[in-house]
């Protein structure tokens, strides 16, 4: 699938990344909403990746919470179109947003099951690990380069 990632700018590219959240993380995945809808959103770099029918299909969003460091976090792909290297592609847009705000070193909270895909993104696991309703997840860190 050669569909590219952008960043989302338009308020309707907002709203569908909202809603891909939604599907995936509180009704697919059981995370409450009042920990999905954090109101942080307005000060991220949101990335969407569009199908042919210029849906969003895959979305994520960079926080930056200093000068040199930003929180990578609300990675989804739409369950029909996983496995397609599309979760990569948002990843890389973020890293490139990231790079280009001066940003060294970014933080993320995957699914303990993920720690590998990350690892190999150069992220390296942190102490400590918590649940989110039935996930365990973890904390990485990543120094771009």
């Amino acid at each position: 699938m050669n569909f590219p990632s952008i960043i989302a700018k338009t308020p309707e590219d907002l709203r569908a990344s909202l809603e891909l959240r939604k599907e995936i993380f509180i009704q697919e995945q059981g995370i409450p909403e009042s920990l999905e809808v954090d109101g942080k959103d307005e000060g991220c770099i949101i990335a969407v990746v569009k199908n042919s029918a210029m849906e969003v299909v895959a979305t994520g969003r960079l926080y930056i919470t200093s000068d040199s460091r930003a929180e990578i976090s609300r990675i989804g792909v739409k369950k029909e179109f996983r496995n397609n290297g599309l979760a990569l592609k948002v990843i890389n847009t973020l890293h490139n947003q990231a790079r280009k705000n001066g940003i060294k070193t970014v933080h993320i909270n995957p699914h303990a099951h993920l720690e590998m895909f990350y690892s190999n993104l150069g992220y390296i696991k942190k102490p400590g690990q918590y649940k989110v309703g039935d996930h365990d997840l973890i904390s990485m860190e990543n120094t771009l380069q």
